[in-house]
């Protein structure tokens, strides 16, 4: 680790955090950072890794070693993070949209359900005037050179939101980058997690033992893998932007007349998947990465979906869920994550063991290494501030303590999913504010407590497309291919991510008051960053009538936090779901630990029926069956790994020359070129 990569490092992810967030909110361009392998991160390292050797002819000093390279990597995922579902894409509209909304909202004043928050968390202290509204819309007018300079922003009406949020949102980061550097080890040394993602980019960048990977781009199988893909992708791109007048090579493949011949698979969102067959070509690569039964399980994990879909909807059961008050769906894959948590414990409990002991100052220093020690301190730490912060808002403790832990189990599972599986976009149906309410009830709960919940979730779980903890973790196994120390490498990630923050939270709202708090690219993307903290408010003022209409109103607001805890009443519908979708993660984990010959592994109930799984799950599959057969059948394991490889880097170079052509095409025209995807959105 060295100076020079730590100040590249700084350099790439503060490129990221603003002109990755120009490019997105003004431009309309693709987005720098939108799920887990962002192509403005990996595939400047297949050009540096290719570059190396010739700049080693030039001079060794112009050359950057394995070790720099993978701190420059490290440093440039936080600033992914923030960009996108980590800080700027959520949190000023999570804080400014429920002001505009609420101006004239009868249903909302009636409530009151903007008063059971503090007004600080809020901008302009929850205050609608005139001056937001035209915030909205942009305050440069839609010109295409910004007219407002930074002391035209009204600071002052963010004055609370960040006292308040960025304390929150850093706490959450920190807490983050502690958990990746306890189970690091124990996942990558003791368990052996392939860590798809980071074993790629360390072929890319080489390693200090190998420090020229030129062999790996003057090898022919690498070759033919990345000029095929690239090929794909020139000319699936000169159609997009030709509208369809140039040829295409068809990627998806759709049988949707197969639904209409049996109405039962077309009456949800069951079949889908089914009949959806679309190819990525790194999905594919990443599958010959991962273990067969993961890769397997991802692969088929629509067949599965739809037969539990389509009996519980003959059965008569709802399967109906929402991120506010939960549902069948959301509580299975809840009680899923949580079953993942407990198995992740059980599988590391000796080294865990040693940690907690470490951590109090129990044990030898040996077992233990001091950063993670020293990370198990910083993240109770965390905890225990997270927790006071949230119960001197208004939120009471228990309920401040399970949320606080029920966020932490969704980084983490998430952490798990991405280094085990590869998978590069990652959504879930639960949300830690549904499980309180299936547990509690809402007049146990009470207005505030879910109000004070409801407004946390948008910005910290909404959407962990790009949250930070697998970044982290990728960032840290490629620094160990380069036996960078992980400690060294924690504290450089904590130092960056309040560097980064610092410049990325000004800049971003810079953007907005010029060019308006835009919503997103599509009318899919904008519902989905506007709903959060609007639908907060509204479920408030919901659960206001609700209990009104039942006489309870009185009672629940008059419950002391003893009384909430004896009177909780759990939705039967929640105790079964969710202890269904626990179970069943053991019972699928012991058979796979008993029964070498078992196919299925647990991931599939964490992720199966999503979006991105539609997408994808044939992607893996098809790469579990080119593993399968090609090593049957004489294909060597170091022949298969090149020639993915080369798939994966043609694949970075086809995504990198669309996005660079749209950002000239902007330059040129100051329009909206046409955009062109390798990943699922």
């Amino acid at each position: 680790m060295t100076l020079r990569a730590t100040i590249l490092g700084l350099l790439g992810a503060i490129f990221i955090v603003t002109v990755g967030y120009f490019s997105s909110q003004v431009a309309n361009l693709a987005h720098f950072a939108n799920q887990f392998f962002p192509i403005v991160v990996f595939f400047p390292l297949v050009m540096l890794g290719a570059a190396n050797p010739l700049l080693n002819r030039i001079g060794s000093r112009w050359r950057l070693s394995g070790g720099e390279l993978s701190v420059v990597a490290a440093i440039m995922l936080i600033g992914c993070s923030l960009l996108g579902t980590g800080l700027l894409r959520f949190w000023s509209r999570g804080t400014f949209m429920p002001v505009l909304i609420n101006h004239g909202n009868v249903r909302w004043n009636k409530a009151q359900a903007m008063q059971q928050v503090p007004s600080y968390l809020l901008v302009n202290d929850g205050r609608y005037s005139e001056g937001i509204a035209d915030a909205y819309r942009g305050l440069g007018k839609g010109s295409d050179a910004p007219n407002i300079s930074f002391s035209d922003v009204p600071w002052w009406q963010w004055r609370g939101p960040l006292a308040t949020w960025m304390p929150i949102i850093l706490l959450y980061s920190i807490a983050s980058i502690c958990m990746a550097l306890m189970v690091r080890r124990q996942w990558a040394e003791n368990e052996r997690l392939p860590y798809p993602i980071a074993a790629v980019a360390a072929a890319f960048m080489g390693t200090d033992e190998n420090p020229a990977p030129g062999g790996l781009f003057r090898n022919h199988l690498f070759i033919i893998g990345a000029i095929v893909v690239f090929g794909i992708h020139l000319v699936n791109g000169l159609n997009t932007w030709t509208n369809g007048r140039f040829i295409e090579i068809p990627m998806v493949y759709n049988f949707f007349e197969f639904l209409q011949k049996y109405p039962t698979l077309n009456s949800g969102v069951w079949g889908f998947g089914l009949v959806h067959v679309a190819l990525w070509p790194t999905i594919i690569a990443f599958a010959c990465f991962i273990n067969e039964n993961v890769s397997f399980s991802l692969g088929i994990s629509a067949i599965p979906f739809l037969l539990v879909g389509v009996l519980c909807t003959e059965s008569g059961i709802n399967l109906n869920w929402s991120y506010l008050d939960g549902g069948v769906l959301g509580w299975q894959m809840a009680g899923s994550f949580l079953a993942v948590g407990v198995t992740i414990l059980y599988l590391g409990r000796r080294y865990y063991s040693r940690l907690l002991g470490r951590v109090f100052g129990i044990g030898q220093p040996g077992e233990v290494r001091s950063h993670e020690a020293w990370a198990g301190r910083v993240f109770l730490i965390c905890y225990a501030l997270l927790v006071l912060i949230m119960t001197k808002m208004g939120l009471d403790w228990p309920f401040a303590v399970i949320a606080v832990g029920l966020f932490m189990l969704g980084f983490l599972v998430f952490a798990r999913i991405n280094v085990e599986s590869g998978l590069v976009l990652i959504t879930s149906w639960w949300q830690p504010m549904a499980v309180l309410v299936g547990l509690f009830g809402a007049e146990s709960l009470g207005l505030q407590n879910l109000a004070m919940i409801g407004i946390f979730y948008p910005v910290l779980s909404f959407d962990r497309r790009d949250c930070l903890m697998p970044m982290i973790l990728n960032g840290l196994r490629i620094c160990r291919y380069n036996k960078v120390l992980a400690g060294r490498v924690g504290a450089i990630s904590v130092l960056s991510l309040l560097a980064i923050a610092a410049v990325a939270v000004p800049f971003g709202l810079w953007v907005d008051y010029n060019w308006g708090f835009k919503m997103g690219n599509t009318p899919k993307e904008a519902s989905t960053i506007a709903n959060p903290p609007s639908g907060t408010f509204e479920y408030v003022a919901q659960s206001y009538n609700d209990l009104r209409g039942r006489g309870q109103l009185l009672n629940s607001r008059n419950m002391s936090v003893l009384d909430r805890l004896t009177h909780m009443k759990p939705d039967p519908k929640f105790l079964w779901s969710m202890g269904l979708g626990f179970g069943a993660v053991l019972l699928l984990a012991w058979l796979r630990m008993r029964l070498p010959w078992w196919p299925l592994h647990p991931i599939l109930l964490l992720v199966w029926g999503t979006g991105p799984m539609q997408e994808m799950a044939y992607s893996f599959l098809l790469g579990w069956l080119i593993k399968r057969l090609g090593l049957k059948y004489g294909l060597s394991w170091q022949s298969l790994r090149l020639f993915m490889i080369g798939v994966i880097a043609g694949d970075l170079a086809g995504g990198a020359l669309w996005m660079i052509a749209g950002a000239v095409s902007y330059g040129i025209t100051g329009q909206q070129p046409a955009k062109y995807f390798i990943f699922p959105l």
